[in-house]
């Protein structure tokens, strides 16, 4: 199973796996949701995370088992569902959302 990596500046990310999509917005409070292919593992992981400026996204996280994983299907769904719920994106983004996190998929799997 792929690790946790934290950069000098705290970010972190999933090792071996590619970056499907990123999404953050807010100010002082924020949503994020992050999304990771592993191709080894023909798997997707995924978090949906918020807070305000006392914190980062993701900053609890310290192994993958800390996050969703499942089928592309699974993580569509997902990321619809954090659009629906989304205090900061936009009617227009929440009608996007679908396309942009399946165009986001395929890029990340070619």
């Amino acid at each position: 199973m792929a690790e946790i990596i934290k950069s000098e500046w705290g970010d972190r990310t999933v090792a071996g796996a590619t970056e499907v999509f990123s999404y953050m917005d807010g100010g002082y409070e924020w949503d994020f949701f992050g999304a990771w292919y592993d191709p080894e593992a023909r798997i997707f992981y995924w978090i949906e995370d918020s807070g305000c400026s006392c914190n980062s996204p993701m900053d609890w996280v310290d192994s993958t088992s800390e996050l969703s994983v499942g089928s592309k299907d699974e993580l569509i769904r997902a990321y619809k569902e954090f659009a629906k719920g989304s205090h900061f994106m936009s009617s227009d983004d929440r009608v996007t959302a679908e396309r942009d996190i399946k165009q986001a998929i395929k890029e990340a799997t070619k």
